[in-house]
């Protein structure tokens, strides 16, 4: 069984995990779950997550403009 570190609510049906059973480094690996994704997403940090996800964010706002 693989026990995470909930960082997030469920929120707009997704939440976000860190894994402490993977490190890269001294980071835990990164998870986030979406209902509306297959599986997880994986990250080598909480720190990789957030940049891409503002990444996914600014293309966002760029198809908007």
């Amino acid at each position: 069984m693989i026990k995470t570190l909930a960082i997030s609510n469920w929120g707009d049906s997704a939440i976000l995990l860190l894994n402490p059973e993977v490190k890269f480094g001294d980071e835990w690996e990164a998870w986030m779950f979406a209902n509306w994704r297959p599986g997880a997403d994986r990250y080598k940090s909480f720190e990789e997550l957030m940049k891409e996800e503002y990444s996914s964010y600014l293309d966002v706002l760029n198809d908007e403009g």
